[in-house]
C-alpha cells in the first residue's frame, strides 16, 4: 500500500503565496510567483505485510519564485524503515522554468531539472522533465515526460517515465 499526504500551507504562511498542487506525482507548468515562498511536506508510507514492516518517508520542500516563470526548490528527506529510527536519507535541489507566461501558448510548457544526493555519497540521481499543461475551465491536464539517470558504483541507469494528471 502506498499513500501520500500533501500539506501546502502552515499557519504562518500566507495562502495567497501558496500554489495549487493538483496531482501528487505530476507537475503542472505553473511556478511560484516572483518573491513567493512555498513550503510542502510529503509523508509516504509503504507497507510490506503489516504495521511493523511499514517504511515511512518524510520530505520537506521549500520553493522560491525567482521570477514569475522560474522557481527554485530544495528538499530534505528523512526515512524510517520498519519501525527503526528516523534518519536523514537524501537531499534534492531543483528548478522549474515556464517557457512562456501561463495561457499565452495553446499549451503551457515548462522544463524541470532535479539533482538528488544520498547521505552515503556513493549514489546520486539527475532527473529532467518536459511539462506540458492545459487548463480548460475547471479541467486541468498535465503531462510530464521524464528522463532519470542514476549514478552509483554500478553502471549508470536511464529510466524514462511519463506521467499524466487529469
Amino acid at each position: 500500500m502506498l499513500f501520500t499526504v500533501l500539506f501546502h500551507t502552515l499557519p504562518f504562511v500566507s495562502p495567497a503565496l501558496a500554489g495549487e498542487r493538483l496531482f501528487a506525482w505530476t507537475y503542472g507548468a505553473g511556478t511560484v510567483p516572483k518573491g513567493g515562498i512555498e513550503l510542502e511536506h510529503y509523508l509516504t508510507a509503504q507497507t510490506h505485510g503489516g504495521p511493523a514492516s511499514t517504511d515511512w518517508e518524510h520530505q520537506v520542500e521549500l520553493e522560491y519564485g525567482v521570477s514569475n516563470r522560474l522557481e527554485l526548490g530544495v528538499y530534505a528527506v528523512a526515512g524510517q524503515v520498519g519501525g527503526g529510527p528516523l534518519a536523514f536519507t537524501k537531499y534534492k535541489a531543483r528548478f522549474r522554468y515556464s517557457l512562456a507566461p501561463m495561457g499565452v501558448w495553446p499549451v503551457d510548457v515548462a522544463v524541470y531539472g532535479e539533482y538528488v544526493g544520498y547521505t552515503g555519497l556513493n549514489e546520486r540521481k539527475i532527473e529532467e522533465k518536459v511539462i506540458i499543461g492545459k487548463d480548460i475551465g475547471k479541467l486541468a491536464l498535465a503531462l510530464n515526460i521524464t528522463a532519470e539517470q542514476k549514478f552509483s558504483s554500478a553502471p549508470p541507469e536511464l529510466v524514462l517515465e511519463p506521467t499524466l494528471g487529469v
